[in-house]
């Protein structure tokens, strides 16, 4: 009978435990020569970030962001790249910049995990079947 409502107490307290955050990563020169469209940039994911979690989250979990600066270097990229695969991110938002993105694109496939950027333009990364996303119009078309 103990063993009964130890296990109901458990349940219970489960049930009330807050939900696991929604963990996406973003990924930018927020230092070197780009820092001003790096920044723009976070600036845009933090607010979407905050707007999703007043209303109430995804599916009512929260949203969390894990930033890292690639800092314009293609070493740093990777490495961005690694930190936010092993903190176990859902997608990444990023790189913002080309070079960046074609520096860790291998990765983010073989971890079968979404990159999505929203400035990446060069012709390289489009028509591919991987994961990486790009919302503007290669600058060929």
């Amino acid at each position: 009978m103990r063993y009964c409502a130890l296990l109901a107490l458990v349940c219970v307290l489960t049930a009330c435990s807050k939900p696991e955050p929604i963990k996406i990563g973003f990924v930018a020169g927020l230092t070197g020569r780009v820092a001003d469209l790096g920044t723009s940039s976070l600036n845009g994911a933090v607010l979407a970030v905050e707007q999703c979690n007043a209303a109430g989250g995804v599916a009512g979990r929260p949203v969390e962001l894990i930033v890292r600066d690639d800092g314009q270097n293609s070493g740093a990229a990777r490495q961005a790249v690694k930190e936010l695969i092993d903190a176990k991110v859902e997608a990444i938002v990023g790189h913002v910049t080309s070079s960046m993105s074609m520096a860790s694109i291998t990765q983010a496939n073989e971890a079968k995990l979404v990159m999505i950027s929203p400035t990446v333009t060069t012709a390289e990364l489009s028509g591919k079947d991987d994961y990486f996303f790009c919302v503007l119009n290669a600058t060929r078309d």
